[in-house]
């Protein structure tokens, strides 16, 4: 059944890349790893952090050039374009937004123990709760039924986003990491305003409307 679900998965979102969905390339690197994901994973531990660090960057660059794929053309503040309207410069750009999400990601990745579940239930819950300035909670208080589409929707997006990364570097992460209960909450409680600040400051400089 879990193999059936993978390869649904794999389809669906190898179809919705094809008809303009860029940004369900993540889901699809999910699915691959998953049934693939001896051919892929790294093993040789030296370095570890270095690793870590640039495959989740590697990962995020492609989240941020599927969301160009798929024409974005409004961000978190409801106007204007993700970084830049030029791809080549919203990649750079974006560089000063995915460099302190690795960072951050490395530092919980090789500090505390997480399982391919709980990742992705934390990348998932981070997305729904995030996305756009909280949009489905906005959509769940005005009692819009578009949060039943939304809400799934980005849960698997940004777990399977979060979870594509750590299936490649899992087996580089030292054994017997310490677990807290906190691990599962630093995403949101930090790294989010950390984004949020980043990502103003960006869309600022570059004179996006906050509109």
């Amino acid at each position: 059944m879990k193999r059936f679900l993978v390869w649904l998965f794999l389809l669906a979102s190898g179809f919705l890349v094809l008809v303009g969905q860029g940004v369900m390339v993540m889901v699809f690197a999910f699915a691959l790893l998953l049934l693939k994901k001896d051919k892929f994973r790294l093993s040789d531990t030296s370095n570890t952090k270095k690793k870590v660090f640039f495959v989740l960057l590697g990962f995020s660059l492609l989240f941020e050039y599927g969301a160009i794929l798929t024409g974005y053309s409004e961000n978190e503040f409801g106007g204007g374009t993700l970084f830049h309207p030029n791809p080549v410069l919203d990649i750079l750009i974006s560089l000063f937004y995915w460099i302190p999400f690795s960072l951050f990601w490395t530092y919980l990745l090789t500090k505390y123990s997480y399982t391919q579940k709980s990742i992705f239930i934390i990348g998932g819950l981070y997305g729904v709760l995030t996305e756009q300035l909280f949009l489905v909670p906005m959509l769940l208080l005005t009692l819009n039924p578009l949060v039943f589409i939304a809400a799934p929707y980005l849960f698997i997006l940004y777990g399977s986003a979060i979870t594509a990364p750590f299936l490649v570097v899992e087996n580089l992460l030292p054994k017997g990491l310490e677990f807290s209960k906190k691990q599962y909450l630093l995403p949101l409680l930090v790294l989010f305003p950390i984004l949020f600040l980043v990502f103003t400051i960006l869309h600022i400089i570059t004179g996006g409307s906050l509109q």
